[in-house]
């Protein structure tokens, strides 16, 4: 029932899956085929889910323009490195995919914390990224996931929230051990996987107890 409910979120466990067995060099070219007749927004939403299959099965296309003239440094091997470029965008993905869903919850149930400031940390996380895509010369392309739909209550959003926000620590937990030759990589990605890990899911975790409920934001700058 969860996975009907949160499809992408469904998606999400079936990409972490998939990036523990490239891991482990266990990935099998071919396995979790996407459905070529479903709608072009969903294509999009669970492209992402395949690039890094297909990049450890070298079926990968180079981006458009792998090279970027902006490109502050990063070596042609790097920039010419579809993994690579999976693992960033992958990685944005899920940023996207949890700054999606908390907005959607802001609309819903107003401005509350801890998604009042925990989705500007998204917003930051997502900028992090950006920065070490155009260092290392690496075109993600569109990263826009429209998230979850907000739950009817907060003490459910915040229960979503938290699976969420373990999930990210799980994939970070994947893709650290594959950019270990990326120490500047590695270092934000750790630095990623600490803010879910050890401020965003405790958050989360506290508000689904029903423990605290909290107040709304108060409005910044008023007089």
């Amino acid at each position: 029932d969860s996975a009907m409910t949160y499809p992408w979120r469904a998606a999400s466990r079936g990409s972490l899956f998939l990036v523990a067995l490239a891991v482990g060099g266990l990935l099998s070219a071919g396995c979790g085929n996407q459905d070529e007749s479903i709608g072009s927004d969903r294509k999009a939403q669970v492209e992402g889910q395949t690039t890094l299959r297909e990049a450890d099965s070298g079926t990968a296309a180079p981006s458009s323009d792998s090279s970027p003239s902006g490109a502050s440094s990063g070596s042609s091997a790097e920039a010419a490195d579809p993994t690579l470029n999976a693992i960033l965008r992958r990685a944005m993905e899920q940023e996207r995919y949890s700054e999606s869903t908390y907005r959607n919850i802001l609309s819903k149930v107003g401005s509350v914390n801890p998604f009042a400031n925990i989705v500007d940390s998204e917003v930051q996380h997502g900028e992090t990224l950006n920065q070490l895509a155009t260092k290392y010369g690496q075109d993600l392309g569109s990263t826009f996931v429209p998230g979850e739909p907000s739950p009817d209550t907060l003490e459910l959003a915040c229960q979503l929230a938290a699976t969420i926000e373990a999930e990210t620590v799980s994939l970070y937990d994947g893709l650290l051990l594959r950019v270990t030759t990326y120490p500047e990589i590695s270092l934000a990605f750790q630095n990623l996987r600490s803010a879910s890990a050890d401020e965003h899911l405790p958050a989360f975790q506290k508000c689904s107890a029903g423990d605290g409920l909290p107040a709304p934001k108060s409005p910044q700058g008023s007089g």
